[in-house]
């Protein structure tokens, strides 16, 4: 057998196998790869893969320090949302939520932290409009890590302060628990 016809087999095999798959390997636009769950396997630019900080990365490990960074904005914002997956549910609660301006250090008061379990969102209202420009951090002080080894996506949204305001999707942090 000639070598292009081992090639075009070999990629019939291939085609076809990742067909039965199913959504694993769809392509997904912008707006959809947003609200994706699961492995990350070719996800949006890396522009929107956030930085993180974890010390320990064991799996069950407890009080855990989790820091998620924002990059600065280039609007105001009323609301902070946090979208995590089921792997988190019990674990990530908005009382060991804090939310810090990275450049001042300083906390940013909350008016409302509420978490819907049942869709996997943490959402913060600000006290006061976050002003355009300042990068946030948000420090989970006394989390438990998840109990399976994996890559955790969680994903930020911020609320505009613009008359008719929409969540702009921020980024993601793709969170490393045990895997090596």
């Amino acid at each position: 057998m000639h070598t292009s016809t081992r090639k075009l087999l070999t990629l019939l095999a291939l085609t076809t196998s990742f067909v039965g798959l199913g959504t694993g390997l769809e392509t997904l636009l912008p707006s959809q790869s947003a609200q994706a769950e699961g492995w990350v396997l070719f996800g949006p630019s890396r522009d929107t893969t956030l930085d993180y900080d974890l010390i320990n990365e064991r799996p069950n490990a407890r009080s855990v320090t989790l820091r998620l960074f924002m990059p600065a904005q280039d609007v105001a914002s009323t609301e902070l949302q946090v979208n995590y997956p089921d792997a988190y549910i019990g674990l990530l609660r908005p009382e060991l939520v804090r939310v810090y301006n990275r450049r001042s250090r300083q906390e940013i008061p909350l008016q409302e932290a509420t978490n819907d379990a049942e869709s996997g969102s943490l959402r913060f209202t600000f006290k006061d409009p976050v002003a355009a420009g300042v990068p946030l951090e948000l420090r989970v002080v006394g989390l438990t890590n998840p109990s399976r080894p994996s890559i955790y996506r969680l994903q930020a949204r911020l609320l505009g302060t613009e008359a008719n305001p929409l969540f702009r999707y921020v980024g993601q942090w793709l969170v490393t628990i045990g895997v090596s």
